[in-house]
């Protein structure tokens, strides 16, 4: 059973995405924008913030 709200697709575009893929492989950047971008990454690909959660260690008020 699904909670909250449906969510809307992100729709992000390539350009943007590429961007995101490229902060989610840094070594460099913070942790926290690393972890960001890869939420967002999921979230674009349609997984609910639960499942990304899970996958990505977190809690689902951290992916929230």
């Amino acid at each position: 059973m699904t909670m909250g709200r449906p969510l809307k697709p992100l729709n992000i575009s390539e350009q943007v995405r590429a961007q995101l893929e490229s902060m989610a492989r840094s070594r460099s950047m913070s942790h926290a924008l690393v972890r960001r971008a890869k939420i967002v990454l999921m979230s674009d690909k349609g997984l609910s913030n639960q499942q990304i959660a899970q996958q990505l260690g977190l809690s689902g008020a951290s992916v929230g």
